[in-house]
């Protein structure tokens, strides 16, 4: 479970570099796409990439780099597309392990705590909670927004 939870972490990270930069251009083709392969993630032109001590820190170029690295080694060959649906769904299911999580805080605090549901607030008001639901229906949002574009851009072609 261990692996796989920070496998998702990675991906989802990685996933959040392509949708900002999605987002930035609103049109795949501006990711130095091979015209070759359509719209392979494997086409994504890395240069020469250089890692910095903390990618995240620096110049968001090396961040990019960085998030592109992770995802020529963890999607291989996948169509942006479904690069991002699969971050609408990891968002999603972020979003509803906060709130299980909560949830079982709520219910484990009650039964233990004297006064426990007086001084908290339940998952379903937790801002927390509200924030990463707004996140993942932002994303969700958005991912379509960016698709239909792109469908609207190559049909145009």
């Amino acid at each position: 479970a261990g692996i796989a939870a920070y496998t998702t972490c990675i991906r989802r990270y990685a996933l959040l570099g392509l949708f900002e930069r999605c987002l930035e251009s609103m049109d795949i083709n501006s990711l130095q796409l091979s015209k070759l392969s359509g719209d392979q993630v494997s086409a994504i032109d890395l240069g020469n990439p250089s890692w910095p001590v903390l990618p995240w820190d620096e110049d968001q170029n090396l961040c990019w780099n960085h998030q592109q690295s992770l995802l020529l080694h963890e999607f291989k060959s996948i169509k942006v597309s479904d690069l991002l649906s699969g971050l609408v769904q990891i968002e999603k299911e972020h979003a509803d392990n906060i709130w299980k999580s909560k949830s079982r805080d709520d219910i484990r605090g009650s039964k233990i705590v004297p006064g426990y549901s007086d001084s908290h607030i339940n998952a379903d008001e937790d801002r927390v909670v509200k924030a990463a639901i707004a996140q993942a229906n932002y994303v969700r949002e958005k991912v379509e927004t960016i698709l239909l574009e792109v469908e609207a851009t190559r049909s145009r072609l």
